[in-house]
């Protein structure tokens, strides 16, 4: 669930791609512009463009001596068929059914995404849904100190995939099989 449209576009796309479709999209060189390949769709562009910039709240646009597209390229299509039984619903997670399944939920961080379109998130409205849900929950969190679910740090540090490599983050996660309470 998501209503962000570029990532309703974004899951729209990967959903329905195929290895060709992937395979296909260009390999862009430091300095080149999405822009430039007036073939791509807006959603390619907008794949192409999360991994130029890794880390960034929007897609960009030029491919910089940061970009991991090419790893990326990589890894989705070593991945793409592991995701043709998802489905994905575009929206107001308050609106959605929620039967049992497996929820990943990777909501914009309490301290730090408070640059991702829609981020005016009411982490005790959010936290209160998640108590309600049935099936494997996932929820990823980036901040030490939030307490809007009892987080647990993982037992490693992930690599921002900038230009730093040393650079390290610390990621949170709350996990749970079937109903559970936390409220």
């Amino acid at each position: 669930m998501d209503n962000n449209p570029t990532v309703i576009g974004l899951w729209t796309y990967l959903l329905a791609a195929t290895t060709k479709d992937i395979e296909n999209l260009p390999d862009l060189k430091e300095g080149e512009n999405v822009d430039d390949f007036k073939y791509l769709s807006v959603e390619e562009k907008n794949l192409i463009g999360f991994h130029i910039n890794p880390g960034s709240s929007v897609p960009k646009k030029t491919a910089t001596k940061m970009s991991r597209w090419k790893p990326g390229k990589a890894y989705i299509l070593s991945n793409l068929f592991k995701i043709k039984h998802w489905k994905f619903l575009p929206g107001n997670y308050l609106e959605q059914e929620t039967p049992s399944a497996t929820y990943f939920i990777d909501a914009p961080y309490f301290d730090a995404g408070k640059q991702y379109l829609g981020s005016k998130l009411d982490y005790g409205i959010l936290a209160k849904w998640i108590s309600n849900l049935s099936g494997e929950i996932i929820v990823c969190e980036g901040a030490q100190h939030s307490n809007w679910l009892p987080f647990k740090e993982l037992p490693f540090t992930v690599n921002n995939g900038g230009t730093n490599k040393s650079k390290k983050s610390k990621e949170y996660i709350f996990y749970a099989m079937q109903r559970f309470s936390i409220l």
